[in-house]
């Protein structure tokens, strides 16, 4: 029988629940990472296509309309294809039948922690600022 006050239940103490429902602040700063990124290529991209299609005059005036995602988007970039390439190596060893499920655990871990890591300078980088 469960004694305290509801308040006191926080639901990265009962693992099920953390499995079924991931940590909580993590999944926010990554929807907050997702959110910030996604803005700063779509600003990226504009710029790039006014620029491919002879239309400087668009790109200046997205680039001054959006100064600081203009400025980011070179690191976004970067931090983003980081995250990318670990996805790739955990899903990698996710299906590698010859390493042991408590080394392929340690070893995703680990690369979770650095997925992790980078959206947190990500989000740093970014500000965590709202569209």
């Amino acid at each position: 029988l469960a004694t305290g006050s509801w308040e006191e239940f926080v639901s990265n103490d009962v693992p099920l629940v953390r499995r079924l429902y991931g940590n909580i602040s993590s999944r926010n700063d990554l929807e907050k990472y997702v959110e910030n990124r996604d803005r700063v290529l779509m600003v990226e991209k504009e710029i790039k296509d006014a620029l491919e299609s002879g239309d400087a005059a668009r790109a200046v005036e997205a680039i001054n309309r959006y100064p600081r995602e203009y400025r980011l988007a070179a690191v976004v970039k970067n931090l983003n294809n980081q995250r990318s390439k670990l996805a790739t190596r955990i899903r990698e060893i996710e299906k590698n039948t010859r390493i042991p499920d408590e080394t392929k655990a340690s070893m995703i871990k680990t690369l979770r922690d650095q997925q992790d890591a980078l959206v947190g300078r990500a989000n740093q980088i970014m500000g965590q600022q709202s569209p």
